[in-house]
């Protein structure tokens, strides 16, 4: 194998090799292999899940943790009160970790800021962290949870639409917009909108899917074209020969439903 400028330029027998000049390195037999692609991770994120950890192992189900403000509404709230920089430094060594398994790209989710200026912190901090990583990081803009209060929803969504997704592209901190779909958190109606708006806005979507209920979020992130549906562990035979037809890649997550117990 050839490699010019860091990539490889050639390939053939090493009879065929006609440059012996050049600096060579002997792998010892070694298989050489493409990096693998991590297409799904929530590393920009501050604070900690101890008590959930402990409330787990006491057999009480994630949905009730998520209810009385635990869960993803406690990182949240951490991950409001840090800046770029702390968010950064944090998911550093979480990058590095996924590297030293052999990660060369990696999806790197925002969701945790909830607000309009923390998500935009949030992916401001994945630009840092891309322009500071050795791997390619891929940003995109997770609408996570919405708001506990069901009143609030028609301005948070207001508030996505008109004011998020516009501003990080015109920062262009995101690629594509996930959503996350399920009962305790947004609505087939809810998506179509954000997805209509992302279109609009020339990014691509996805969606978190299935992952406790299916409520038709497979067949509704298929009909707007998403390049993936993510973790599916509800998913039943439907949805799973809608995918078989479709462009659209599932990706299921299996440290999740091992750390949920679901």
């Amino acid at each position: 194998i050839a490699v010019t400028d860091g990539k490889i330029s050639w390939i053939g027998p090493a009879s065929a090799w006609d440059d012996a000049g050049t600096p060579t390195t002997d792998l010892g037999g070694r298989a050489v292999v493409p990096a693998l692609v991590d297409p799904h991770t929530h590393i920009v994120w501050a604070g900690d899940r101890l008590s959930d950890f402990e409330a787990r192992a006491a057999k009480v189900p994630y949905e009730q943790i998520l209810a009385a403000g635990g869960g993803i509404r406690h990182t949240v709230q951490r991950t409001a009160e840090s800046s770029v920089a702390h968010l950064a430094a944090l998911a550093a060594p979480r990058a590095d970790d996924l590297i030293r398994g052999g990660a060369g790209t990696i999806e790197v989710k925002s969701g945790y800021g909830f607000t309009l200026e923390a998500e935009l912190t949030s992916l401001e901090a994945i630009r840092l962290l891309h322009d500071r990583c050795p791997a390619h990081i891929v940003p995109t803009l997770l609408i996570h949870i919405p708001p506990r209060d069901e009143a609030e929803r028609p301005g948070y969504l207001e508030m996505v639409t008109q004011t998020l997704i516009p501003e990080a592209i015109k920062r262009r901190l995101a690629r594509a917009v996930d959503i996350f779909i399920e009962r305790e958190a947004f609505t087939l109606d809810d998506a179509r909108r954000v997805f209509a708006c992302a279109r609009d806005h020339g990014l691509a979507v996805k969606a978190h899917v299935d992952q406790f209920h299916a409520i038709g979020g497979v067949e509704l992130a298929i009909e707007h074209g998403a390049v993936s549906v993510d973790h599916l562990e509800a998913s039943g035979k439907p949805q799973i020969m809608a995918l078989g037809l479709a462009p659209t890649i599932g990706v299921i997550l299996p440290g999740v439903t091992l750390h949920l117990g679901i």
